[in-house]
């Protein structure tokens, strides 16, 4: 469901607030800090019934099969095509949680000032910015026993918008492990990876894992934004507009009310169909 989120003015800080809002500006750091980054479940593991509980099947069909070793399990890509994704990262922003964070509901509008973030006073919620970016490198570990007929590639998806970013064949055959780097936007955003199985013959996979890692020669200049995603100018947005939220600016679909129809206003959203985190778009006032 998508929610509109007001401004309001913000009121001094206490010092219970202040004690608060330095163990949420820690966490902040931390994910500023580029932490290890993985797919959940890499190893295919957890199933629920006969499909994967962390994974998406978005097409074909999977078995739960052994792999170099009998007892060993990974997964089947039975039929043709065969799409497995997975969408991980964070987000440039989301909702606080305060409960989590241990904040009483009287002083999430004075942690939220500290923070930089937007509050929302209708819910007495918190948006705020969670991700600046990343350090634009990631690592793939594959482990799998794949045919060439197979045709099995690795999908990137920066932003997880629906769009196919950057494709890489899975070459990976009797379960010899391969490890590749693979250059990503250095700007934060979630990412859908898949496994594509595109041709006929035997395609099992045992392993699959992403981690954040160095060593990239060149870097991968995508300034097609989708929208929620943090940004600095209106060129790098694929909507053309880069917007104020809060202590940031993210791609949106309007910078001001001016650019709104009649009876709309420029509002800040927050949905699950635009993954990234918050971003502005002219809606009807309520």
């Amino acid at each position: 469901m998508t929610k509109t989120l007001h401004t309001i003015s913000l009121h001094p800080v206490s010092l219970p607030a202040r004690r608060r809002a330095l163990a949420g500006l820690a966490l902040v750091t931390l994910l500023f800090s580029g932490c290890e980054e993985e797919v959940e479940d890499p190893s295919f593991q957890a199933w629920c019934g006969d499909t994967l509980c962390s994974w998406d099947l978005e097409a074909g069909r999977i078995a739960r099969v052994g792999t170099w070793h009998p007892s060993d399990y990974g997964v089947d890509l039975v039929e043709t095509p065969t799409v497995l994704s997975q969408v991980t990262g964070k987000p440039t922003s989301e909702r606080m949680d305060a409960e989590g964070l241990e904040v009483p509901p009287e002083d999430v509008e004075s942690v939220c000032a500290s923070l930089d973030g937007l509050y929302v006073p209708d819910t007495n919620d918190c948006i705020w910015q969670v991700s600046s970016g990343t350090g634009g490198c990631l690592q793939f570990d594959v482990t799998a026993d794949v045919e060439p007929g197979a045709q099995v590639q690795i999908e990137v998806d920066y932003g997880a918008d629906g769009t196919v970013d950057h494709t890489q064949p899975m070459a990976a055959s009797d379960w010899e492990p391969v490890s590749f780097l693979t250059s990503v936007p250095t700007w934060p955003g979630r990412m859908r990876f898949r496994i594509h199985k595109r041709g006929e013959g035997r395609a099992v996979i045992a392993h699959f894992g992403v981690r954040v890692a160095s060593g990239c020669v060149d870097p991968v200049t995508v300034e097609n934004r989708p929208l929620g995603v943090a940004c600095e100018a209106a060129a790098e947005c694929g909507s053309g507009v880069c917007a104020p939220i809060a202590g940031w600016q993210a791609c949106s679909e309007c910078a001001d009310d001016a650019s709104c129809g009649a009876g709309e206003t420029c509002q800040v959203l927050l949905d699950d169909a635009h993954p990234n985190g918050a971003y502005r778009a002219c809606r009807t006032t309520p």
